[in-house]
């Protein structure tokens, strides 16, 4: 790691989003977004229904774990401030990254997920240049796999089953793995 990320005053932007560690502004459009059964069931971690009970906990816990560099979270925001997702970063034990994302319904389609993971990948390759970026999405989920191949992930080959608490099941799931390339290099 080249460098610890501490500042939690982050403000990445883009040309049409702005991008900020998650706080409580933006729980309404947590809430909502997540509300939804088409988000939720392509997601891992968020129970559905969600609940404003859920966000404070996710709240909680990224700014606790904001200061140890390995969980990043941020609220995608388009210019008009209205909260329309959220990306994050995570450090798993492998010292890999993985990405993950979601997009409320109303703001499909228009390359909102695209723009924010480029933006934000290329901002953390900054502090992290030679580092690995891992991902992965349920099988049924295509759009979230042309997404990430459009953000330069290519598949592994693995596929496993991953927990989705909205569904109470396992979901077979397609690993990808993204390395920087070297025009992205500093």
């Amino acid at each position: 790691m080249s460098q610890a990320i501490t500042n939690a005053a982050i403000e990445i932007t883009s040309g049409r989003l702005v991008m900020r560690p998650v706080g409580p502004e933006h729980r309404d459009g947590f809430v909502a977004g997540l509300n939804d059964w088409d988000v939720a069931k392509n997601l891992s971690r968020p129970p559905f229904p969600y609940a404003v009970s859920d966000f404070e906990a996710f709240q909680t816990m990224h700014a606790e774990r904001l200061h140890d560099g390995g969980h990043l979270a941020f609220a995608i925001e388009n210019r008009g401030s209205e909260t329309i997702g959220c990306i994050s970063l995570h450090r798993g034990e492998d010292a890999v990254f993985d990405l993950g994302y979601w997009i409320a319904k109303p703001h499909w389609g228009r390359g909102f997920a695209t723009e924010a993971g480029d933006t934000l990948l290329r901002w953390f390759q900054t502090l992290h240049p030679l580092g690995r970026i891992k991902a992965s999405h349920f099988e049924d989920n295509d759009k979230s796999g042309r997404v990430l191949s459009k953000l330069g992930f290519v598949y592994t080959g693995e596929t496993f089953l991953l927990t989705c608490v909205a569904r109470h099941a396992l979901v077979r799931s397609r690993a990808m793995i993204r390395a920087p390339s070297w025009e992205e290099q500093p």
